[in-house]
């Protein structure tokens, strides 16, 4: 084979993998953006939820302690 033979059927496999491979990128890209949403959300709703949980907790004592005294 010749020099530019060679490179030419280089030159197209590396064109026919990548436009295989660059749909499959592409989800794997989207898919990821979609999992890192995800988990965003997800982490402002559990910092949501501590918070409430904290508030209720303090009301909780607060609540305790208030009725300990009148007594």
């Amino acid at each position: 084979m010749e020099t530019e033979e060679l490179t030419r059927l280089v030159d197209e496999i590396y064109k026919n993998i990548l436009d295989k491979f660059n749909p499959g990128a592409r989800q794997l890209i989207n898919a990821g953006k979609a999992y890192l949403k995800a988990l965003h959300g997800a982490a402002a709703a559990s910092r949501v939820y501590v918070d409430a949980l904290s508030r209720l907790a303090r009301q909780a004592q607060l609540g305790t302690w208030g009725g300990s005294k009148d007594v």
